[in-house]
């Protein structure tokens, strides 16, 4: 549970992006042995990738409109 968050208009996916490394990581670690962890974690890895693009999205758009 990642609770309330806060980000500077201009960040972006950076947060989002920190965390996929993470998962991706430990989904090496762990995938020899369970596959199906591995798996797993490579899906929240690509649901957190897919979340950094839409708040570089959501960046590039509130900076459109502040320009």
């Amino acid at each position: 549970s990642e609770g309330v968050t806060t980000r500077a208009p201009s960040e972006g996916g950076n947060k989002e992006r920190k965390k996929a490394e993470i998962f991706e990581r430990w989904a090496n670690i762990v995938c020899s042995r369970w596959g199906r962890t591995g798996s797993m974690l490579r899906r929240l890895r690509d649901h957190y990738e897919s979340h950094a693009r839409e708040e570089d999205n959501r960046a590039e758009i509130r900076e459109d409109l502040s320009s």
